[in-house]
């Protein structure tokens, strides 16, 4: 059989073999060191947010005059999927979720038309229109101890500047109330000067960034300080009219300027401080374990000079949590790859086997510089397809490279004609065998949305892989075997082996393949009854199903909120009560050793979540609570998380006004519950009726834990 052009040049010229692996080796290797390492891949966020406060409306006001006059107006705009709302005391909350593909610049730019057409009402602020980005949490920070607010504000921004310098993409303080400008005018004043409260907020919108927040009933109103005019002094030049005489009057003229903050706030606190939380974040161009190295290095210089009355605990450390995942999966595939080698050397001649096994590494850096070119990571879910392809990756070399040897041996053909006519020979099945493959794992191409994202590795680093395996035994393997004879004899285990195997081959194997061929009805029966035993074993629940399995978790959520009109004072009570019953878990799990608590941070005014985003939605609120703990790691306690996590709930005892007690762990994968069930309706009445009885029976399902709905009463009118 006539060997190919291109085949027989790089046999025939072994240093361009050699240099075509040496070239995807070195790729490989410098690309390996770019992909940045993470746990999950990144996603993109199609989703664009509009948030518009108004300081004192009700939830039913800003049901009717906001989210209920914008949503209309954001339905209509191309591309959207989906419009959902919320509506909580002072602040409606709008989010917008575009097809899969979407120009999101565009999806932005017509949302801000759309909800710029509107008539809000003149008390509300300028609506906040953000375009949902990726930031995956590296860990966070708590500072804590005898100290002023204003003390910490001082000290947590320090802090983030620093680390901002150094390269944190996201810093988010919590636990620091907004500065607000409080701005008083009687109305004898306005009157003599025949103004108005309107026209004040005028002027100033016209003097600063800052906007007014809201308006009280003696005749003040609040501004944010969120822009150029940043104390309370530097609002009393502000002019607000000019008298028919030409003078000028100011703000500090008729007006009582003072500053302030907004309330209600989030409060945290830790070990019985009050208490300042830094959440850190990264984008999608930086690396997880990079970032957590530079937190990590100015954390411990940063100690050295700050006050000892100063408490920095950090915790919730994700990058840990990314190091020893993908060290794990590392293990594994260091643990497969030598069962591969083994069972190679074991049943291939050592310098077949050795060829062979040298594909392996070049077919995987090879694919790192795809994985760098696609813009690919180093994640749970690609660490996964190399382990798939792992096994795959050697099934062509051994095919091409046994019968080469058989050829040599048994046919009596040159070295490196056999290795020429194997690979010749063996083409065609081996690029169907390929490309069987590879339209096996096309179709997880197709899935849209956050998951076809997060999966899309596994077809990326698979196909790859094979591709770059297909390259190498064919332009690499044939030219390391026909330059590589076997001249020594084989040895004792070699020949006893190989004897062995022949028998069992002869012997065994022959017959079990014969008696199945004469048979071959009952084969093909005995075959269709384990498809479906296995399909049966599937569909009743023997074999359970896991979409994204939840490794061990350390981190644990506790959240309450409390019945509407519920004084903060009432709340903070219930969260002592869940900090108490938090230490008597421990003691009880513990036999009072304790030591099972790492960090625990207790917030009052909002609830806690795994994604910082979507934790307090709706703003800080009197009625919300949460603490969140951190254990010791895994490999070092006895107590399993859903054992803490039950004991922790039966331990707390509820006060009166609890309307919602939650308490769960973090479950991975993709954003979102396990299960969840919408209702949807116009009368809120009946839709919170129909909430509360159906949590009540899916509460009563076997495992179903931390169920909860989203549909509180409003605040009772006063």
């Amino acid at each position: 059989m006539k060997s190919s052009p291109i085949l027989e040049f790089f046999i025939r010229h072994k240093t361009a073999a050699n240099l075509l692996m040496v070239m995807m080796l070195v790729v490989g290797f410098v690309s390996a060191d770019r992909l940045n390492r993470q746990f999950f891949p990144d996603f993109d966020v199609e989703v664009v947010s509009v948030s518009v406060v108004w300081t004192g409306a009700t939830a039913e006001d800003i049901d009717a005059n906001i989210v209920q006059v914008v949503e209309p107006e954001l339905r209509v705009i191309n591309n959207v999927k989906k419009v959902m709302s919320n509506s909580y005391e002072g602040v409606g909350q709008i989010s917008v979720e575009f097809e899969f593909g979407a120009d999101m610049k565009q999806a932005l730019a017509d949302v801000e038309t759309a909800v710029g057409q509107v008539d809000l009402p003149e008390e509300s602020e300028r609506p906040k229109i953000v375009r949902g980005e990726f930031y995956d949490g590296i860990s966070k920070l708590v500072l804590s101890g005898p100290y002023s607010l204003e003390a910490m504000r001082v000290i947590a921004k320090s802090i983030k500047e620093d680390l901002q310098r150094l390269g944190v993409d996201k810093v988010d303080i919590k636990g620091l109330p907004d500065e607000l400008i409080r701005i008083e005018v009687s109305e004898a004043e306005l009157a003599r000067l025949g103004m108005s409260l309107d026209q004040i907020a005028a002027s100033i919108r016209q003097n600063s960034l800052d906007v007014p927040a809201g308006r009280f009933a003696d005749g003040a109103f609040t501004v944010r300080s969120l822009g150029l005019l940043k104390t309370a002094e530097k609002y009393q030049d502000i002019e607000v009219m000019i008298r028919p005489d030409g003078s000028r009057v100011t703000l500090g003229d008729i007006a009582t300027i003072s500053e302030a903050f907004e309330e209600p706030f989030v409060a945290v606190r830790s070990q019985g401080n009050m208490a300042v939380e830094m959440i850190f974040r990264r984008g999608k161009t930086n690396d997880s374990l990079d970032i957590n190295t530079v937190i990590q290095d100015w954390l411990s210089d940063y100690k050295l000079r700050a006050p000892e009355s100063l408490t920095i605990e950090q915790y919730d450390i994700r990058a840990n949590l990314i190091r020893e995942r993908i060290n794990l999966l590392v293990g594994n595939g260091a643990g497969g790859l030598l069962l591969v080698l083994g069972v190679l050397f074991l049943f291939l001649s050592t310098r077949v086997a050795f060829w062979v096994a040298v594909g392996i590494p070049v077919a995987f850096m090879a694919t790192f510089a795809v994985m760098l070119a696609m813009g690919q990571s180093i994640n749970m879910i690609s660490l996964f397809g190399l382990i798939m392809a792992l096994g795959i990756v050697v099934d062509d070399a051994i095919v091409i490279g046994e019968h080469a040897e058989y050829l040599q041996k048994r046919r009596g053909l040159p070295i490196d004609q056999a290795a020429a006519v194997a690979a010749t020979r063996m083409g065609p099945p081996v690029v169907s065998a390929m490309l069987t493959t590879v339209v096996a794992f096309l179709p997880l191409f197709t899935v849209k949305g956050i998951i076809g994202e997060i999966i899309s590795a596994i077809p990326l680093v698979v196909v790859a892989v094979l591709i770059a395996s297909l390259i190498e035994v064919f332009f690499i393997l044939p030219a390391h075997l026909a330059h590589s004879g076997n001249k020594a004899k084989p040895g004792w285990f070699r020949r006893r082996f190989d004897y062995g195997f022949s028998i069992f081959r002869e012997k065994y194997f022959r017959r079990f393949v014969a008696f199945s061929l004469r048979w071959r009805l009952a084969t093909l029966a005995l075959a269709f009854a384990m498809l479906i035993v296995s399909i049966g074993m599937m569909a009743s629940g023997r074999v359970n199903f896991v979409f994204f399995t939840s490794p061990e978790a350390d981190i644990a959520y506790g959240n309450i909120v409390m019945a509407p009109g519920t004084p903060r004072q009432q709340t903070n009570v219930m969260l002592e009560e869940l900090e108490r019953a938090l230490k008597r878990t421990e003691d009880k799990l513990t036999n009072g050793e304790g030591g099972l608590v790492n960090v625990s941070v207790s917030s009052l005014g909002t609830t806690n979540s795994s994604n910082p985003d979507r934790s307090g939605a709706g703003g800080a609120s009197d009625i919300r609570a949460g603490v969140v703990v951190e254990l010791i790691t895994a490999d070092q306690r006895s107590v399993r998380m859903r054992d803490f996590v039950n004991e922790w709930r039966q331990q707390t005892i509820a006060v009166p006004g609890l309307d919602r007690l939650t308490i769960r762990a973090p479950t991975g994968g993709p954003p979102g519950r396990d299960i969840d069930i919408r209702l949807m309706g116009d009368d809120l009445e009946t839709l919170k009726q129909a909430a509360s009885e159906l949590t009540r029976i899916v509460e009563t399902v076997p495992s179903a834990d931390a169920v909860t709905e989203n549909l509180s009463y409003g605040a009772e009118e006063r």
